[in-house]
């Protein structure tokens, strides 16, 4: 006989889950939350299957219920703005993200790179500055952290405080190299083609994406070695880079 007593199957579907059984959970916890609609940890339970099967927007939904009843549980609220920040909800995953970090002071420095590209992604470089700086005072050498305020100080044409981020960048990690990528790309347009090609050259050597190639090929080509340039501008195409499609046209016959 079938039992009405919704423990039994949370605490099934918690053993379910633990044996990687995702759907066997979810059919119980959907028992459980039918007999106890607003059992938080069911609740819980519940968003982690949705997110774990990638039904996220259900997950989300779940995270939500819970934070109705308790807007300080902490757990479901830093599943929902991870959850936002990956289906690129980008303002309520910053809503969420300065609840953890004001209200409970969850300093995390996740939350911190994490807002940050919430706010690139919604134009508030000024904001994305500032959080991107925590990051860098908790954690000096971080190369990532240094590329990531480049980025923000070219978007605020801060030019010359992005070349001393990205040198910091490439001296804590001299294998990164999109960092070499974004300073190439700086140099190029500054005119600094020598500068520019030796950074490029290190950029396809360590971060082979189709921007590396395109910007040699164009550094190559405004230097006078045109079929470099084009061998270059090739390989950028066939990394369906947009741009040097257009470039490619006009430079190589």
């Amino acid at each position: 006989q079938k039992t009405k007593n919704p423990d039994v199957y949370y605490n099934r579907a918690r053993i379910y889950k633990i044996k990687r059984m995702p759907k066997a959970a979810l059919w119980d916890v959907n028992l459980a939350l039918k007999y106890k609609p607003k059992h938080l940890p069911s609740l819980q339970l519940r968003g982690e299957l949705n997110e774990g099967l990638e039904k996220y927007e259900d997950a989300i939904a779940d995270y939500s219920d819970i934070l109705l009843q308790d807007e300080k549980h902490l757990e479901s609220r830093r599943h929902r703005a991870k959850l936002y920040f990956e289906t690129e909800k980008w303002q309520l995953a910053v809503d969420d993200y300065t609840y953890l970090l004001m209200r409970h002071k969850d300093r995390n420095l996740n939350y911190y790179l994490n807002r940050c590209e919430c706010y690139i992604q919604l134009e508030n470089y000024s904001a994305a500055q500032k959080d991107i700086s925590r990051v860098i005072n908790r954690d000096h050498k971080n190369s990532d952290a240094f590329l990531k305020r480049a980025k923000i100080n070219i978007k605020m044409n801060k030019r010359a405080q992005a070349y001393v981020d990205l040198r910091k960048s490439i001296a804590f990690n001299p294998k990164n190299g999109e960092a070499y990528l974004v300073r190439g790309q700086m140099y190029f347009e500054d005119e600094k083609r020598p500068e520019a090609l030796a950074d490029l050259n290190m950029a396809v050597k360590l971060y082979p994406v189709g921007a590396s190639y395109f910007y040699r090929g164009a550094c190559k080509t405004v230097m006078g070695d045109r079929e470099g340039g084009c061998e270059d501008l090739t390989k950028a195409v066939a990394l369906q880079h947009e741009e040097a499609v257009e470039y490619k046209k006009q430079y190589c016959h």
